[in-house]
């Protein structure tokens, strides 16, 4: 009997993001498409472990974020060694020089911005990403990512072979549809917010642009009647958001909101007026898509994937431009005929991705370059 696919999961010990996101949506795919397949869960501990219940996984010491090179190029290898594994899928993408007794490797490349954006990047960031993204590419068999954008900067920036790249755009979850009225109320209640509001969600760094976002909509201000709402963490160099935050014209109109709760994520797209995203590039970008599905109109960057995942649905702006920005948004909030399309067409679009296309699609590159097999886990006799 061959081993189990060594499904790697890191990031399901840190903090709530996109790759959290891809991986519990992904393992939920495979199993509902196949729920007998041999699936090996490894993590740097035992936290990102603990809701995993129809899978067996296993923690891989050490989980010092010191330690991380050496967990990707050496721990983690010793361990699929170990598992005899028949192939391992890395959902961070990381490599390493000491491949020998490795079963092929999947590896998920989200994008290369590190790379060709280094500007909104720490420094330990830029060195961890110029050294790993390399190597994934190098290391893997086969690489999946999320969308045409990345898989042509991929193939641009590494040489690698378009053939070598398959495409997985990741799903929306079910439960972004549609708030209640009645939901939408007891959540603005909540939280005070008694004033229409437009909303970005997302970690607070440069790459999100939200100074743009905030310059523009202090231009706007004082013509509508409207809040800004900026719900997520502090990320990196964010002195630029914080000065532009000190306009005296958004005094009283903008809401840091910090992390929000899952629960609530849905009703807090649905209840919004209209969602930004000024990202100056995106592998893929949830974000957007959520509030499609949850009937909220969007308005995102030009730039990156964010066209092809929004299509025709969505508005789009040059993400720099906070005039351009300023206008389009005050058109936005204003054009209730405008806002109505966008909401039902939203919809429409974001029920195209689906996590079972994803684990489709995920799958059938497994069984290719298992020779067209993939492994079981044994009924009991």
């Amino acid at each position: 009997m061959s081993g189990p696919i060594a499904l790697e999961v890191r990031a399901l010990s840190g903090p709530a993001g996109g790759v959290v996101r891809y991986i519990r949506g992904l393992l939920g795919g495979l199993l509902a498409l196949d729920s007998r397949l041999a699936l090996l869960l490894l993590c740097d501990h035992p936290r990102g472990l603990k809701d995993s219940t129809r899978v067996r996984g296993i923690a891989v010491p050490p989980s010092q974020t010191a330690l991380r090179l050496w967990w990707d190029g050496v721990a983690l290898p010793n361990a699929v060694r170990r598992t005899r594994a028949s192939l391992l899928h890395l959902t961070k993408p990381s490599g390493t020089p000491f491949k020998r007794g490795l079963p092929p490797v999947v590896t998920t490349v989200y994008d290369v911005i590190p790379l060709d954006h280094p500007e909104t990047q720490t420094v330990v960031q830029r060195v961890y990403w110029s050294i790993q993204l390399p190597l994934a590419v190098r290391t893997a068999t086969h690489i999946l990512t999320i969308s045409e954008f990345s898989k042509r900067r991929i193939s641009e920036r590494f040489g690698v072979p378009p053939e070598h790249i398959t495409v997985t755009y990741p799903g929306i979850a079910g439960v972004f549809s549609p708030p209640a009225e009645a939901a939408v109320a007891s959540l603005r209640a909540l939280l005070g917010l008694d004033r229409p509001y437009v909303l970005t969600v997302g970690t607070i760094e440069p790459r999100k642009n939200v100074d743009v976002l905030l310059r523009a909509f202090a231009r706007i201000a004082r013509t509508v009647p409207h809040e800004l709402v900026i719900a997520g963490r502090w990320g990196w160099k964010v002195r630029a958001v914080e000065e532009a935050a000190r306009d005296p014209r958004l005094h009283g109109r903008v809401r840091f909101h910090g992390p929000v709760a899952a629960s609530d994520l849905p009703v807090l797209y649905g209840g919004a007026e209209v969602f930004v995203s000024l990202s100056r590039a995106e592998g893929f970008g949830f974000p957007p898509l959520e509030a499609m599905a949850c009937g909220c109109p969007v308005m995102v960057s030009d730039s990156g994937s964010s066209p092809e995942t929004v299509g025709v649905s969505g508005t789009l702006v040059s993400p720099d431009d906070e005039e351009h920005v300023a206008g389009t948004l005050l058109g936005m909030l204003g054009n209730s005929t405008q806002k109505e399309h966008a909401r039902k067409a939203g919809i429409a679009q974001a029920q195209r991705f689906t996590w079972e296309k994803t684990a489709t699609r995920t799958l059938s590159v497994y069984r290719e370059l298992l020779g067209g097999s993939l492994p079981h886990v044994s009924l009991p006799a």
